[in-house]
């Protein structure tokens, strides 16, 4: 049995390489493509961090998260009311931010989706007339932002209801956060609860409700198949991957931005018992699909460390 379990090990360990000097020279050649960017890989069984680049981005600086939050509304929905993953809604797509109708990032609109496709496409309008709108309150996302000890501003003013909504499902300026306290959130989603700190121990212990989890690694793993980051699922179809994108409003002085926006994508390898948490977080990114992309290509690094770098 001794011989087993020394073997299983030696298999996980030998399977992740993490040398810091290719990583390293991956990060800057990446930088020289997209610009200022954070990574990070990182056990969500120990907390323990393999790598990170940029470690003033991934911890000091804040963020408005755009989709990410996505998740995060979505529990404090399921403290309220019962989850229905079949539940279908037709989005009708973009016509403008002030029209609460028509108010998705995807113009001609997803057609009739149901809560996990919701997910995988990142639906705005899903999101805002589902889970949302008469749904959840800005006091009842303040709860799950304490109970997943992730610090916002957002938290210090009373915004007015519509605005609340909108940025309950990502849109705006008003919930800005670090990168690494809403990292270690998603990695409590998959690890059976635990949140880890910087130093990869353990803060506190969280309970989700099973269908929640099960709804969000769903969505999630719809996202890679043919969601918002299908296209590294078309690139790179043997990667068992799982993986929320997000493209957060940028701010200056704060205020809103209009001309460039934060890539972001936290994924998780394997999708089933996942065994790295992986972070990128994109300065002035054109999507979070280009966050997703950072991600797929350190990753086959990570696993593939004798591939020629490109």
């Amino acid at each position: 049995m001794r011989r087993k379990i020394f073997f299983l090990m030696s298999v996980l360990f030998f399977c992740y390489s993490f040398n810091s000097e290719l990583l390293e020279k991956k990060a800057e050649e990446r930088k020289n493509k997209i610009g200022d960017f954070g990574f990070m890989v990182m056990s969500p069984k120990t907390g323990k961090v393999f790598f990170v680049y940029h470690p003033e981005l991934i911890y000091q600086e804040s963020f408005s998260s755009g989709s990410l939050i996505k998740a995060l509304a979505l529990l404090a929905y399921s403290k309220k009311y019962p989850l229905d993953p079949n539940q279908v809604f037709h989005c009708n797509g973009f016509k403008t931010f002030e029209d609460p109708d028509k108010i998705c990032w995807y113009g001609p609109g997803h057609g009739d989706i149901n809560l996990i496709e919701a997910i995988a496409y990142s639906c705005n309008s899903y999101f805002y007339e589902v889970i949302v709108k008469n749904k959840i309150t800005q006091k009842d996302l303040i709860a799950v932002l304490d109970e997943l000890a992730v610090p916002s501003l957002f938290k210090n003013t009373l915004l007015p209801e519509q605005e609340f909504q909108k940025a309950a499902v990502g849109l705006g300026i008003a919930i800005p956060v670090k990168p690494f306290d809403l990292f270690k959130a998603f990695v409590s989603f998959f690890n059976g609860g635990y949140l880890y700190n910087e130093k990869g121990e353990i803060e506190k212990w969280v309970s989700y409700p099973s269908d929640w989890v099960e709804i969000m690694r769903q969505g999630m793993r719809g996202a890679f198949l043919y969601g918002t980051a299908k296209k590294i699922f078309q690139k790179n179809k043997s990667l068992p991957l799982m993986i929320k994108t997000g493209t957060g409003a940028s701010s200056k002085n704060g205020v809103y931005d209009w001309r460039k926006t934060i890539a972001w994508a936290i994924a998780f390898y394997p999708s089933e018992n996942p065994e790295l948490a992986l972070l990128s977080v994109v300065r002035k990114g054109r999507g979070g699909e280009e966050a997703a992309f950072t991600i797929e290509e350190f990753l086959s690094l990570i696993l593939n460390p004798n591939r020629i770098l490109k």
